[in-house]
């Protein structure tokens, strides 16, 4: 069966149509600019995407990162300690 209000002409109308809706308009932008221009473009929408945290949130992250960095640093350095002294006695027994 046939729906009246569809015809070949109209069929076909509407392929040539979605067909120049998909080209892409001309582009002002010199050749040797475009990847770099989408890039940019891409990237850009890219981090209108992202889900930014709030200010309470960044600031109590940073402050969880910068203590488990002193902690770190001072078992790091509390090892060294250890290991220079260690290292110092052995040298002094002459092994």
């Amino acid at each position: 069966m046939r729906v009246p209000w569809s015809t070949p002409a109209r069929t076909r109308a509407a392929r040539q149509h979605s067909r120049r809706r998909r080209e892409a308009p001309p582009s002002r932008v010199p050749r040797f600019l475009r990847p770099p221009v989408t890039f940019l473009q891409e990237a850009y929408g890219e981090l209108r995407k992202a889900h930014w945290p709030t200010r309470e949130t960044a600031l109590n992250l940073t402050l969880v990162v910068i203590a488990v960095s002193l902690v770190t640093g001072a078992f790091l350095s509390g090892v060294d300690y250890v290991f220079s002294k260690l290292f110092a006695l052995l040298v002094q027994q002459g092994l």
